[in-house]
């Protein structure tokens, strides 16, 4: 009894396996996708696969494609708000706190928090400081 118990826990912990490390990466959003991803160009080198999917990850330099699934529960905010997954769109600039998730073979990136910011909001900050130089 002890076995199998022993040997169902293995395969469940080698099936699927959430990372306790939480990694940072941030940039602009280029795509949300339908099935809950977001795709971005990294402003710094971060921590991943090399691909959005891949059997290893490695240290990606920055301007790498990161692209992370986005649980349904996790928190969101868009300019310090509340926020949800539907109101992320592409130009926003985000910092997403992610982890790597182990299926089988597979890894990938799972967000675990998404802060955004709407691209209007830097807009205005860099319109001012243009303003602030032509007077």
């Amino acid at each position: 009894m002890l076995t199998v118990a022993l040997t169902i826990g293995f395969t469940w912990i080698t099936t699927s396996l959430h990372g306790a490390t939480r990694f940072i990466v941030s940039g602009k959003i280029g795509a949300v996708t339908r099935n809950s991803q977001i795709a971005l160009f990294a402003d710094k080198p971060f921590y991943g696969p090399p691909k959005p999917v891949a059997g290893f990850v490695l240290w990606n330099g920055a301007g790498t494609l990161f692209v992370a699934t986005v649980p349904f529960a996790i928190p969101v905010t868009l300019d310090g708000k509340k926020a949800g997954f539907a109101d992320l769109k592409s130009g926003q600039y985000v910092v997403v706190e992610y982890e790597l998730v182990v299926e089988y073979i597979i890894i990938y990136c799972a967000a675990t928090r998404i802060d955004a910011h709407s691209a209007r909001a830097g807009e205005s900050s860099s319109q001012k400081q243009t303003s602030k130089k032509h007077k």
